[in-house]
Parts: structure tokens; sequence; C-alpha cells
């Protein structure tokens, strides 16, 4: 039975106010409109926990219905590059401000800065920021079990360098294997690992039940512009990768050499 005159889906007041907004002066057109809704909608069904009030998500199907009314062929957001002292100035302006404060040690003044410097370069690529997120916690969870916080943060200042020098590297591959791969760069870069123990190669990546990490270690250094490296060592020409006993035998190298 048809809906009573006055009681259909084109009568609810939301959409009413939508179609009256896209009659507006309002220089979005439609079909703009209807790509631009739609992966609001698809990127806030892949936010965990859910968000809901009290009208979504039950006037999901009422909103999506209304766009499928709406001209194809439109076009999403265009999204703006950053530079990266753009990138710094937010990152600063956000912990100067007030929901910053809380933010009080460096280690976690460095997870905001990865994290800026991944959403400013990639856009809303959820998929690829869902994963750089997933890639973080199996790092913090690792080095807390088998390192220390030295390490932990050398691992996240790579991530960062990675994520802004290549977009895609994190839109590809298991996590498991990015995460054991950033390891073992940062373990050989620092030494932390020997064949005669007391911690070895085989067991420092042992937690992440992956063969081999070459291929995906040889393919993040090429991105920084690092694929030549003197077989069995790896330098990553910054002292921000070093652990503190490394960077000191670095600085001595250093003054014999000066």
């Amino acid at each position: 039975m048809p809906p009573p005159p006055g009681d259909g889906p084109e009568d609810q007041p939301l959409v009413q106010d939508l179609r009256r907004g896209l009659r507006s002066d309002n220089p979005l057109d439609p079909a703009d409109a209807r790509v631009r809704i739609q992966n609001a909608i698809d990127t806030g069904a892949m936010v965990w926990p859910s968000v809901e009030s009290d009208n979504w998500p039950q006037i999901r199907p009422l909103l999506e219905w209304l766009l499928r009314t709406m001209p194809e062929g439109g076009s999403g957001y265009d999204f703006e590059r950053w530079s990266e002292a753009a990138r710094w100035g937010l990152t600063h302006d956000f912990l100067e401000s007030e929901d910053g404060a809380a933010i009080a040690d460096d280690i976690r003044a460095e997870l905001v800065e990865v994290l800026v410097a991944f959403g400013a370069t990639h856009g809303v690529d959820e998929g690829a920021r869902e994963r750089l997120g997933e890639i973080l916690k199996l790092l913090d969870g690792h080095a807390e079990q088998m390192l220390d916080v030295e390490h932990r943060t050398a691992e996240r200042r790579l991530l960062h360098r990675l994520a802004v020098a290549d977009p895609g590297l994190f839109r590809r591959g298991a996590t498991l294997t990015a995460a054991a791969a950033i390891v073992w760069i940062i373990a050989k870069a620092n030494e932390s690992t020997s064949y005669y123990g007391p911690l070895t190669m085989q067991e420092l990546l042992e937690p992440f039940g992956v063969s081999s990490v070459g291929q995906r270690a040889r393919t993040f250094l090429a991105a920084l512009g690092l694929a030549d490296q003197v077989p069995n060592e790896i330098v990553l020409g910054s002292a921000e990768s070093l652990v503190s006993d490394r960077r000191a035998v670095a600085d001595r190298g250093a003054g014999r050499t000066s």
C-alpha cells in the first residue's frame, strides 16, 4: 500500500531541508554532493566505536535513498597537500591548545606528529589510516615485550618518515610484515641483536610470526632513498633513528674522523 500523502520519504523534513539546500545559492553541484555525502557515510561506517546519535544510523537508509535520486558523475573532495612546515605548525597549534595540554611527554607528541603527517598527506584514505593504526599498536606492544622505550620511539619515527615518503606503502601488504620490517630495520641500524645472543634477530621477530621481512624492508628503505646499504649493515642517515647507546658510538666515531 502506498504511503498516504505527506508521509512518503520525499515529504520528510530532512529530505526537504536537503533539497532546499541543493536548490539554494550554494555552488556545490548535486552530483558532487552525492559523491561527498556517500564518502562521508562510508568513512563513518569504518569508525570504531561507531558514531551514533538520536537519529543516526537509523536515518542512513533514508539518506542513501535520497542520494540515489541525485545526479551521478560527481567528484569527491580535492584535498590540499600540506608542506612539512605547515604540518609542523598544525601539530604545534594542537599541542599548545587546551585539548593538547594533556599530551605532556615527547613520546605522545611524536605520535601526534605521525598522525598529523599521515592524515594531512593522505586525505581520507581510511583504509590506509586504519592500517597505520594497526602497525603502531603492533610496534608499541612488541617494544614493550621485547625491547624498550628508546626502540619504540625510533620505530615510531621511522614509521613517520615512511608514511610521509610514500602513502602507498601502507595500502598494501600485511600489517604484521610491515611492523616486523620496521623492527628489523631499527634493530639492524642499532645493532640491537647478535647471532650469539643475548637476543637474536630470529627471537626478536618471532612474535610477528613472519618467515621473512627482507623484501618489505628493502621496499621501505628504497622509499626513503636508502636502497644502497652495506651488506649486514643499515644506515638510516638520521640520529633520530638511533637509541642512546648507538648514538654515543656514532658520535665517538664522528669525533675520530673530524
